[in-house]
């Protein structure tokens, strides 16, 4: 296994307590060393549990030197750590040592753990008395993300047999020996048990595992979720989807909280819960669900989402504008209105008598009191009009209305009233259409397609935790906004992706106070990491960049980024809209690749006066060029 995974020029962190297994781990790597052109260094950790862990540091620290290997040794405490957080001693011990272990592997391709067979076989059978399902069955992985376990293929006689062959030396921790811990207890009481069943028990539990997720891999396959819509904090389930197989539509719900981001605490009571909602003939039902989210079922769609993102219409329950031609921004959607005589119209848009609309109409959402005059004739109130339209109740508060007073005169993107309608008599027709975008898949397939096509790798923002494992999938780069760069869960959502990770530096924050956000996604188990500079709050209408700042957050060990475009914006202009200074870009950038930062981000359009966005602060697309021919030149001179 170990050639398997090796390739020229790697460079490994190898985790060695100075127990058997490790010692054993480093002595074949090193073996490797010369063959393999291998940056081998030696990380120990010396958890403050035992009286002598600091002689076993010692050892592995003078071994390390006898072999002119880089050594790198760590004091943690977790007694102390333990008790604070209320957590096992050897809970907090794995997670103080891989904290140490994610921040130490900071320029490594992987992490060597001396994990070996009997280790793999000890996991299965714990996973499996917890109540697992396939997915703990299936055992531990040799790389997962930056972690490679390269004993994974031996037992534990093997190694023994290796150790005694090669005069390998090593010490002995006495708590491996302590039954208290779950661990030991299955290695110790359960496991001999076991052997004298079957002598070669771990190979059994191991080719069992290995079943196990050869099948799981196959249902995982069947379970197509192409057919759901996601949104941020939501799942839009068709019914019919969870009709098949119990097995494939169990993955389909595990697929769909793995695309909202929830990996954990999702027990198989809840996902037969929503199965039987799924499958169940009633109208609208609401079951709990863990991390605030809830399910309804509503119609022949199963919905899974976050309680306050159901609450659409909250935010927007007092906007009121004032109906007019042309395009509105209500919320986070476009309401466009715009004469029709005999040219094309959109898909989805309503058609309607402009003369019959009176004056005084106001855009806005539902009330008590609504009513409607349906397509047809025939007024009833709106509430009982939706309901009749089988519109989920959790979509009619979001939904943007044209009304005065308590008559409603066409809800958008649904239905126009009957007074408004077209006729033989109507001179003035105009249609309306919201646009809502076309939607985080196919937006985020748009970039896919421009990655495959151009062969370049792609960026794209993230908002919310939920939104990291959709982006994921179809992007190489995941990008935190600035003002979110200190949200944990969004920062550890994005690590768990296994992709890498840009950080943009907030407005409010100093360069060194950024170590605390890249570290939060090491620790997370991703060292993929870029920081990005966009300036700081000078004032209320400018941006300052501190140069310094650059060589401060490259001491971090990760590339820095110099945003070069957001950092002329000139936000709160007294007209509302952001402004900018363009005229700058060229004497920003050139400053930030002279002090050595890793990478530059620009904005660029065409016709920067009709960008949707930062159009005041864009370069212009022909100017590019000629920028990027200096700025090389520059880093050339370096």
């Amino acid at each position: 296994m170990l050639e398997k995974y090796l390739k020229k020029g790697m460079r490994l962190a190898l985790a060695v307590s100075g127990g058997k297994d490790s010692m054993v781990m480093l002595d074949k790597i090193l073996r490797l060393k010369e063959r393999f052109n291998l940056d081998v260094r030696v990380v120990n950790v010396n958890h403050k549990i035992r009286m002598n862990g600091g002689e076993d540091s010692r050892f592995v620290a003078d071994y390390c030197k006898k072999r002119g290997v880089k050594c790198e040794v760590y004091e943690v405490d977790v007694p102390e750590y333990a008790a604070k957080k209320k957590l096992s001693l050897e809970t907090a011990a794995r997670e103080m040592r891989y904290a140490v272990l994610n921040s130490a592997a900071k320029n490594s391709d992987y992490v060597c753990l001396a994990h070996h067979m009997n280790d793999n076989a000890e996991t299965v059978l714990m996973h499996i008395l917890r109540g697992s399902g396939a997915r703990g069955a299936a055992g531990i992985k040799p790389v997962s993300n930056r972690f490679f376990r390269p004993l994974l293929d031996e037992t534990r006689e093997e190694i023994d047999k290796y150790a005694f062959e090669n005069d390998i030396p090593f010490v002995y921790d006495e708590t491996n020996g302590q039954i208290k811990y779950t661990r030991n207890f299955v290695r110790h009481e359960i496991m001999p048990l076991l052997n004298k069943v079957n002598p070669d028990s771990v190979r059994a539990i191991i080719s069992f595992s290995e079943s196990v997720k050869a099948d799981d891999d196959c249902l995982n396959d069947l379970a197509d979720v192409s057919g759901v819509i996601f949104s941020e904090g939501r799942a839009e389930i068709p019914c019919e989807l969870l009709n098949g197989a119990t097995p494939v539509a169990a993955r389909i719900i595990y697929k769909c909280f793995n695309r909202l981001g929830i990996y954990r605490d999702i027990e198989k009571k809840h996902v037969e819960k929503l199965l039987r909602l799924a499958k169940s003939n009633c109208g609208e039902k609401e079951i709990a669900l863990p991390f605030d989210y809830r399910a309804v079922k509503t119609y022949t769609k199963l919905v899974i989402s976050r309680k306050c993102a159901e609450q659409i219409g909250e935010s927007l329950r007092d906007l009121e504008i004032p109906f007019r031609t042309g395009e509105t921004e209500f919320g986070n959607r476009t309401v466009t209105v715009i004469p029709v005589s005999g040219g094309q119209v959109e898909r989805d848009a309503l058609l309607f008598d402009a003369d019959k609309l009176p004056d005084g109409v106001v855009l806005r959402t539902r009330r008590e009191g609504d009513m409607f005059t349906k397509f047809g004739g025939g007024t009833k109130k709106l509430k009982e009009y939706l309901i009749d339209k089988k519109i989920p109740r959790a979509e009619r508060d979001g939904l943007i209305l044209g009304a005065k007073d308590s008559e409603v005169f066409f809800i958008a993107g649904v239905e126009i009233s009957d007074k408004i309608k077209l006729d033989a008599s109507t001179k003035n027709s105009c249609m309306i259409d919201v646009d809502e975008g076309i939607g985080d898949e196919k937006a985020l397939k748009v970039l896919q397609k421009v990655s495959r096509t151009f062969d370049v790798p792609v960026v794209t923002d993230i908002h919310s935790a939920e939104e990291a494992a959709m982006a994921a999938e179809y992007v190489d780069v995941l990008q935190i906004p600035a003002f979110l760069c200190r949200q944990t869960d969004l920062l550890v959502a994005a690590a768990q992706t296994g992709k890498i990770v840009n950080i943009k530096k907030g407005q409010f924050l100093s360069p060194g106070a950024m170590r605390f956000a890249a570290d939060k996604v090491v620790e997370a188990g991703n060292d993929q990491v870029m920081l990005t500079e966009r300036g700081t709050t000078f004032g209320y209408q400018d941006l300052l960049v501190d140069y310094r700042g650059i060589p401060e957050m490259k001491s971090f060990g990760h590339p820095v980024i110099l945003d070069v475009t957001h950092s002329l914006q000139q936000p709160n202009q007294t007209s509302g809209v952001t402004g900018g200074m363009p005229q700058l870009i060229e004497t920003i950038a050139k400053a930030g690749v002279a002090v050595g930062v890793d990478g530059l981000f620009m904005e660029t359009h065409e016709d920067p006066t009709v960008a949707k966005s930062d159009g005041a602060n864009m370069l212009k697309l022909d100017l590019l060029e000629g920028l990027l021919t200096k700025l090389i030149r520059i880093r050339q001179a370096l």
